[in-house]
Formats: C-alpha cells, sequence, structure tokens
C-alpha cells in the first residue's frame, strides 16, 4: 500500500470516528487525534472538519463537537477559514464553533482567541458577521473555569498499518 493510501485511509477512519453519532467513540476519536498524531494531520483533519460546518446537520454538530475537543490546535484553522469564508452561514457555523472552543481553553488561551475574535470583527464590514464576532467573544468571557482535560483514550487499538479503531 502506498504511504499516500495509508494516510488518506487513516484520516477517513478518524475523520469517520470523529463525526460519529456515538459520543463515547467521537469523544475517545478527538483525544486520540489530539495525543497521538502529527501537527500536521490534525491540522488536515481539522480543515475538514471545519469543511462540515456550513452544512448543518448531525455530522456538523459531531464536527463541532470534536473540534471543541481538539480544542488549542483547532484555532488557527477555523480562523483562516471565517477569512476566507464569503457565506454568511458558513462564516457564522465556524464562528460558532470559535466561541464552543474558546468556552473550554485557559484563560491564556481565551485571551489570544478573544484578541483574534475581536481583529476579525474590527474588520469585516458585514454586520452579521460583525454580531456573530461579538457572540462568540461574550461567549469566550462569560465561560467558567476550563474544561478538563480529555478523557483517557482506552479501547482505543492501534494496528500494524497505523490505523486505528474504537472498541
Amino acid at each position: 500500500m502506498n504511504v499516500k493510501r495509508k494516510v488518506t485511509r487513516h484520516l477517513q477512519v478518524l475523520f469517520d470516528a470523529l463525526t460519529d453519532a456515538d459520543e463515547s467513540r467521537r469523544s475517545l476519536a478527538s483525544a486520540y487525534a489530539t495525543r497521538v498524531i502529527r501537527v500536521s494531520l490534525l491540522r488536515r483533519v481539522v480543515k475538514e472538519l471545519a469543511d462540515t460546518l456550513p452544512y448543518g446537520g448531525s455530522v456538523a454538530r459531531q464536527a463541532t463537537a470534536s473540534l471543541a475537543d481538539i480544542g488549542q490546535p483547532a484555532i488557527p484553522v477555523i480562523v483562516s477559514r471565517v477569512k476566507e469564508s464569503r457565506e454568511l452561514a458558513g462564516c457564522n457555523a465556524l464562528i460558532e464553533t470559535l466561541g464552543t472552543i474558546g468556552a473550554r481553553i485557559d484563560t491564556s488561551e481565551r485571551i489570544d482567541l478573544c484578541s483574534q475574535l475581536e481583529n476579525l470583527r474590527d474588520t469585516t464590514e458585514h454586520p452579521a458577521i460583525a454580531a456573530a464576532l461579538n457572540r462568540a467573544i461574550d461567549r469566550v468571557w462569560q465561560a467558567g473555569p476550563a474544561a478538563p482535560a480529555g478523557q483517557p483514550w482506552e479501547g482505543v487499538v492501534i494496528d500494524a498499518e497505523g490505523l486505528f479503531t474504537v472498541t
């Protein structure tokens, strides 16, 4: 099996687990993604998850939950997607996800995220996007203490090809 196909297959399995309706499977996949895979691959997974957000539905809800579990490493990719987005619905979904992530990260990371959100708000010409950014900023600041670190990923089995399954 060539390396590109192996990586693609691995990422598809991971993506499927990260958008699974089974919360325990999705949570384990998120923990695996943040602790095991390389940053470059994690960035690719985050891009794929972010691309599902504008379409709504259960896959987008699970993608949002996985991105929130991934946390800070997902922020630069999503901020970049907000800057590139030309559609209001897509932008709103991305911004809401940033608010969800921001509510779960520690205080210093919240400060950085709010600064990025404020910069986006100050440079947008669209009032609805500015309002969505204000809601995300409020959500980040009104959040309580940061969520505890992800649960241990017992039940993740990595096979000889480097693919994982969740039992």
